[in-house]
Formats: structure tokens, C-alpha cells, sequence
């Protein structure tokens, strides 16, 4: 509805707005970004031009009145359009129709270099008074049905800390392991695949410690002791194992925000999220800047993601969580996060995330990275040690965490395995050749559509059987060839084992070579015919066969 100007309806839904406006002026609250902003610059906009409203101006209405900064805002409210007399003639009966004063011709005042960080503001402004742990959540893309609340807390004092949130301080990875023990066909626990956790620091105080991916491990009786009661969990009863592992979203808020947890389900500790509104307390409620961080701020900033200090020189101070290392230089804000240069194959992906590499992408040395690999160069007189040296944000260090974890493993069907570790627990070739040949990853996936699911010598075409096998091994390979398919065949298990000892090759036409040292009885029962050809391979196998006829095949 259009008002033409003048005295409000008492009554009207535009009366009303005005009425509450003056009465929370006349009140010391917060004033919204868009009373602050200044009058520098005078934009004329129609209702066909502004983006708010959504119909042309009824031509009746006389333009180039100008709204007062000390007036209510433009857009006062919506009514209904259906009394006579006051419909829009160019709306539906059944449309809301927004009221605005005192013309149908907008005017605003508003200083173009300010008001946008005003009005950028605004949401922040908003969120802050009424958020709930759950809009939280969405706001980063989460769906609240997807998530379990827990709030770990006992009146009883433990064996080990005095209380749960003692526990989680102290000693994180004790926490985990309490928290991955449950009592057994918990199916809230079982289904969600996201855990909010929650610690009580003290009575009637909920504080958020993390959210954490969950995935139901077994059920069976515990053979650990309890980190917190200092018991075996269950009393040797069967109990639920899970695994959790921190994700990246709302860490910033990681030991900083608290909730109000309601009084009335303060005794039930595992609720449904889209079940129970958290309200916020917003002095709590951490805010990112996106701006870089560095020294103790970064140091305070990892710690909060759960690492921990265990060495401190005068030039880094070296970080650990698990067996993931990280390096933080002091004093300096270029690029203070230093991580293993295995890294450096990531450059690109980190970069996605706001990162500040340096490009190109190559070796910070620094002596003090003792747990690094060491660098050697020709103009160095001395062995020094290198990493790779990145620039993060409040606002992107935790992805760039999750980004560097997911990267440093590979998931085999025997489960994990490392591609970048400390030199203390350094990968044996079993493992990487491992890695290489049972991944499930694209290199995989490239060879099974590659070879029709099928090994082209020995015709199995039974997945589980099959191996994704690297030609010039992975030792001697680059990054690039490693991900090559036309460095792969898709082998069955005996055939891959013959080919990874260079008992077998293969001409480029196809043509099997066989070692010497493999008797003709061996070949019987193993199904190899000397002289057999497979089909399929391409030029580009050409240069890969060419390297395992010459530093592999045993003739």
C-alpha cells in the first residue's frame, strides 16, 4: 500500500511503526547502523529503481520530497491491501504491499563511502541480540538435524580432574577417548554424524568446546581405562566406541562461547539440536575479522584447536596435536605458520581458501625446524631444515588445519595411511607402495574406468581382487606421475605382486616378458603364459613401461 503523506491512521500498521520507533528513540539502547549514517550525498531513487520495492509508482504522486535524517526509516512496515479506498491499484488483493513515508518517490541521504559498512554491519547488529547456537550452525552451512548435543557433566569428582571441563583443559586427548565411550544403542548418538560438545566449567555454565565429526566404531567390552573415573568403562559391561575428530566450523568459538542451557533439561545431556533452542550469550560470541594472525595471537589461536607447545627457541615455537607438527615463527608476520613441505603439493588448494603462499610455492629453511626434513643445497656450507611457510586468518586458519589433515592421509581398505609424518615415525615404502595400490582415491577410481574394472592379463574383474598399481614405482616418481593414470595398470593381486618384484613387464605392444627365475611350474599354477599380449595400452604407457623394463624387470 502507498500512503500519500500526511498524518498516519491511528491504528495502521505505518502508525504503529512510528510509534514504536519514537518510543525506542526516547530509550538508551544501541542504535541501529542506519541511524548513524551521515548526510553527504543525495541519491533520488523511484520505486522502480530501488531494490526494495517491487512495483512503479502510481503517477498521481507528487516526487522530490526529501525524508529527514531524523525521521523513522523509509520503509515503516507491511500491510495487507484490503480496505477500500487504500489498495495499491497496481497490487493483488492477496499481495503485502510495503508502506512508506510520505511519498512513493525515495530520497536517501546517506554517505556512499560509510553507509555501506553500516549496512554491512547490520546483520552482525542483529544476530548478536537474539542468536541461537542452532543459527550458528546454519550460518556455516550445517543443518541442525544433522547434529547431537552433548554437555558433558557429572557432580562427581574424577580420578584424574576435577571435573569434565578440567578434563577437556588439561588433557584433550583424554577427553576424546571419554567422549568416543558411550553407553551402548544410544541411536541418538549412533545416527547423527555431527556431536556439538558442551562442558559445565562451573554450576548452571555451559561452555562449547567443539564440533565433531562422529562415526559408530563397535560394540563390545572396554579393555582402557577410563581417563576421567579412572575405572573401566561400563564395569565390564559392553559399550559403545566411536571415533570423533574435530571439524574446522565455529572453532573460533572453541572454549570463548557459552550457551544457556535450559534449566529444565539441565539432567538430560544428549539432546537433538533441531529440539532445543540454545540462546547465545552474546558477550561470549566471537566474531572473526579475516585479518592475519600471527605470533602469540597464532600460538593462542592453535592452542584453541587443540595443539600444544612442546618446544620454544628464540626464533619458533613448535606445535603438535597428535602426530601432526606445525611450526609458529615469533616475532614476524610474514607468513608465521611454517608446515611440513609435503605441503607444497597443496599450494593451489590453499590459496582457494585465502592463504598466502608464496609464489611460487617453495622451501622456507629455518635450522630450528628439527622435527622438518633436512635441506642440503650446493651454496649452503650447513644442513638446515625446511617447511613451508603460510599467511592465515582468524577467519581461515581452522579450514586450512582441516585442509593440511585430510591431506596428510590417504584412506586404504586397510585404513589410513600416512603421506606426510614426522621423521621420527617416518613411512616405510611398504606403506607407500600401500597407499599407491589400494587407495580408493581418484588415481583408482581413473584406473578401474580406464580398465573396464577388469586386469587385462588375468581377466579378474572382481574389484576387491583388483589393485591400482603404479608402473614407475612411487619412489622414483613426481607428484604429477604419481596421479598419472597412464602410470597405473589394473592388476589382480598376483599379477600386481609378480610386476611390483619385477618378475613380470610388459613390451609396449603389450607383449608379457617373464623373469628367468620363475619356474615353469610356478607359472603353471599361477596362470602365466609366456608370450601372452594385453590390450589397451596407450602411447602415453610408453615412457613408464620404458622405466620398469629398465630399473624393475629382473630378465
Amino acid at each position: 500500500m502507498v500512503n500519500s503523506g500526511g498524518k498516519q491512521p491511528d491504528g495502521s500498521a505505518a502508525w504503529r511503526a512510528q510509534q514504536l520507533w519514537r518510543t525506542r528513540r526516547s530509550c538508551r539502547s544501541p542504535r541501529p547502523p542506519w541511524a548513524s549514517i551521515p548526510c553527504r550525498a543525495e541519491i533520488g531513487l523511484t520505486a522502480m529503481q530501488h531494490p526494495l520495492l517491487l512495483r512503479p509508482p502510481s503517477p498521481q504522486v507528487p516526487g522530490n520530497l526529501r525524508a529527514r535524517r531524523d525521521q523513522p526509516p523509509v520503509i515503516l512496515g507491511r500491510r495487507r491491501t484490503r480496505k477500500p479506498g487504500r489498495v495499491d491499484p497496481h497490487a493483488s488483493k492477496s499481495q503485502d504491499s510495503l508502506v512508506f513515508r510520505p511519498t512513493e518517490v525515495v530520497v536517501l541521504n546517506v554517505c556512499l563511502s560509510s553507509a555501506m559498512h553500516d549496512l554491512a554491519t547490520l546483520p552482525d547488529w542483529i544476530s548478536s541480540m537474539s542468536a541461537t547456537f542452532n543459527n550458528l550452525l546454519l550460518e556455516r552451512g550445517i543443518a541442525p538435524e544433522e547434529v547431537a548435543l552433548l554437555r558433558h557433566h557429572t557432580p562427581k569428582r574424577g580420578a584424574s580432574a576435577a571435573s569434565i571441563a578440567d578434563l577437556w583443559r588439561d588433557n584433550p586427548e583424554g577427553f576424546i577417548l571419554y567422549q568416543d565411550t558411550q553407553e551402548k544403542n544410544r541411536p541418538i548418538l549412533r545416527k547423527r554424524r555431527i556431536w556439538a560438545s558442551f562442558v559445565s566449567p562451573n554450576p548452571g555454565d555451559t561452555l562449547f568446546v567443539g564440533l565433531f565429526d562422529a562415526k559408530y566404531l563397535n560394540t563390545g567390552a572396554a579393555d582402557w581405562t577410563c581417563p576421567y573415573r579412572g575405572d573401566r568403562p561400563g564395569e565390564g559391561k559392553p559399550v559403545d566406541r566411536f571415533s570423533t575428530h574435530l571439524r574446522s566450523e565455529l572453532s573460533e568459538q572453541i572454549g570463548k562461547l557459552r550457551v544457556d542451557w535450559p534449566d529444565s533439561n539441565v539432567r538430560t545431556w544428549k539432546r537433538k539440536a533441531e529440539g532445543l533452542s540454545l540462546p547465545v550469550v552474546p558477550s561470549t560470541l566471537v566474531r572473526q575479522t579475516g585479518l592475519p594472525i600471527h605470533d602469540a595471537d597464532l600460538v593462542d589461536a592453535l592452542e584453541t584447536l587443540g595443539f600444544e607447545q612442546r618446544n620454544r627457541t628464540g626464533k619458533v615455537v613448535q606445535m603438535r596435536r597428535g602426530d601432526f607438527i606445525v611450526y609458529v615463527k615469533r616475532e614476524t608476520a610474514i607468513r608465521p605458520l611454517v608446515v611440513h613441505p609435503g605441503f607444497l603439493d597443496v599450494a593451489d588448494s590453499l590459496r582457494a581458501l585465502g592463504v598466502d603462499t608464496v609464489e611460487p610455492p617453495r622451501s622456507y629453511v629455518n635450522a630450528h625446524l628439527r622435527e622438518f626434513p633436512e635441506y642440503i643445497a650446493p651454496h649452503r656450507t650447513t644442513v638446515g631444515r625446511h617447511g613451508f611457510a603460510l599467511g592465515v586468518s582468524d577467519r581461515n586458519l581452522a579450514t586450512t588445519i582441516a585442509l593440511l589433515e585430510r591431506s596428510s592421509r590417504l584412506e586404504t581398505d586397510d585404513g589410513p595411511v600416512r603421506v606426510v609424518a614426522p621423521p621420527e615415525d617416518p613411512l616405510t615404502e611398504k606403506e607407500r607402495l600401500q597407499a599407491a595400490r589400494i587407495g580408493q582415491g581418484d588415481f583408482r577410481n581413473a584406473l578401474v574406468v580406464a580398465w573396464g574394472g577388469t586386469c587385462p592379463l588375468a581377466g579378474v574383474d572382481h574389484l576387491p581382487l583388483l589393485r591400482a598399481s603404479h608402473i614407475k614405482p612411487w619412489r622414483s616418481s613426481t607428484n604429477t606421475e604419481r596421479l598419472d593414470p597412464f602410470n597405473g595398470l589394473l592388476l589382480a593381486v598376483h599379477v600386481d605382486a609378480l610386476f611390483d618384484r619385477g618378475l613380470i613387464s610388459f613390451e609396449d605392444n603389450g607383449t608379457l616378458l617373464v623373469s628367468n627365475t620363475l619356474s615353469k611350474d610356478n607359472l603353471d599354477r599361477l596362470g602365466i603364459v609366456r608370450g601372452a599380449m594385453i590390450s589397451g595400452l596407450d602411447a602415453r604407457h610408453g615412457a613408464y613401461l620404458a622405466h620398469h623394463r629398465a630399473h624393475c624387470f629382473v630378465p
